[in-house]
């Protein structure tokens, strides 16, 4: 995947995670973006302001929702899980899977976060 890419996947990510920390605004904005897929003009023209406030509420947004992941680790912790998920997934599926291993994992996930 493109760098782009790989960036718009963590800020969606950040906004399913953080969006009830956001202001109605940064919400406003975000959604239009990511969900409705509209460019900078459009969200500007649907909310009444120009591209400029469009642009510096985005860049403002997502270094706050980055911040908040520094802080609340919510997102690395999700996928730290689903890492987790994945491996013992692939233990069940191995007929020779130890339970001991399974057991593990699963105490892994439930300690992710404390």
């Amino acid at each position: 995947m493109d760098d782009l890419v790989l960036r718009t996947v963590e800020i969606a990510h950040l906004y399913d995670l953080y969006k009830g920390l956001l202001t109605e605004r940064q919400r406003d904005v975000l959604h239009l973006r990511l969900v409705e897929d509209l460019s900078l003009a459009e969200v500007a023209e649907e909310l009444s302001v120009t591209r400029q406030a469009v642009h510096d509420t985005w860049q403002r947004t997502v270094t706050q929702m980055r911040e908040y992941e520094d802080i609340l680790g919510l997102r690395s912790d999700q996928l730290e899980r689903g890492k987790l998920v994945e491996e013992i997934l692939s233990l069940l599926d191995d007929k020779d899977g130890s339970t001991a291993l399974i057991r593990a994992k699963c105490e892994a996930i439930l300690s992710i976060g404390r």
